[in-house]
């Protein structure tokens, strides 16, 4: 009776195990997302393309986000499968502290981020002086613009916009213009330092804000001015009043890339070369000038040589 009493003991027990899945696993792995990049470390710019993949066993597609701060700032994609090709748009803020998450879209709990920080890069001033374009770098935004109102401060969907300033050459029924945009958060429209530009300075000088969709202008206006010594038909862009209410004033303009820009343009154009002797001057009198970008250095005493060569 005691054997008999054990072998069913032993029975019920094992149907026990079998029961509550504690016998060999039958349900295969746990569903997963393993990123493979970036996972931490890699230094990408603005501008370049780049491939996101990961390793997954899950068979729905996934949803590709960019954290920064371990915050989602964007969704890169909605919904793709494999890999996906990855091009940084120029309203992607420069910075050290990003990540990637990646989701399913089915079941957001399955999810996977990058194991450390990426760097997503500005572009370089070399680049954009060759073409042409004014460049702030992230250090320099307050010695570049000033005297906004604090409105900008205090609007949250200002605090990604763009401003852009473009280095204009302006006429009385049209005028060309090259444009360079650089994505300022709020806390650096503060204060700046650096000398005024003039009048004259500033008429090549545009200013364009565009909106955080990255779609099209807010506002594009001209203001003419009488300028001493200079046609009437000579313009420069003043104020920025912004179509949703937000009233933006600007002030005046200073920093030493704005003052290399006009001289480039200046000189380019062959017209008012005093006026580019000043605003280069201004760059090679700068008080930091040894601690400026080596490229921006060279550039401007190149400029400086091609204005002595021509008398100025």
């Amino acid at each position: 009776m005691r054997r008999l009493v054990k072998y069913i003991g032993i029975l019920i027990f094992t149907f026990m195990l079998i029961s509550c899945g504690g016998g060999s696993d039958s349900t295969g792995p746990s569903e997963s997302i393993s990123i493979d990049s970036p996972n931490g470390g890699e230094s990408w710019q603005i501008g370049t393309t780049h491939t996101i993949s990961w390793s997954t066993n899950i068979d729905e597609n996934v949803k590709i986000e960019l954290l920064k701060s371990n915050s989602v700032v964007k969704t890169i994609v909605d919904s793709t499968s494999g890999s996906y090709s990855w091009q940084i748009s120029e309203n992607i803020i420069p910075a050290s502290d990003y990540k990637i998450k990646i989701s399913s879209v089915d079941n957001s709990g399955i999810y996977d981020t990058s194991d450390n920080t990426f760097t997503i890069e500005g572009v370089s001033a070399s680049t954009l002086i060759e073409e042409g374009w004014i460049a702030f770098d992230s250090g320099n935004y307050e010695e570049s613009l000033s005297s906004f109102q604090e409105a900008v401060n205090k609007d949250s969907s200002m605090k990604e916009g763009y401003i852009g300033v473009a280095v204009s050459y302006l006429e009385s029924s049209s005028h060309t213009e090259t444009e360079a945009e650089t994505v300022l958060e709020s806390n650096v429209i503060s204060s700046a330092s650096g000398d005024d530009l003039t009048a004259a300075q500033a008429i090549l000088l545009g200013i364009k804000m565009k909106d955080i969709s990255n779609t099209s202008y807010i506002y594009d206006g001209l203001y003419t001015n009488g300028l001493d010594g200079l046609s009437s038909s000579w313009n420069y862009f003043i104020n920025l009043n912004i179509d949703y209410g937000t009233n933006i004033s600007l002030d005046y303009l200073k920093g030493y890339m704005i003052n290399l820009c006009l001289g480039e343009v200046l000189i380019r154009e062959n017209s008012y070369l005093s006026d580019a002797r000043t605003a280069v001057d201004k760059v090679l009198n700068y008080s930091n000038f040894s601690s400026l970008p080596a490229d921006v250095q060279t550039r401007a005493n190149e400029l400086d040589s091609q204005l002595e060569n021509a008398g100025y």
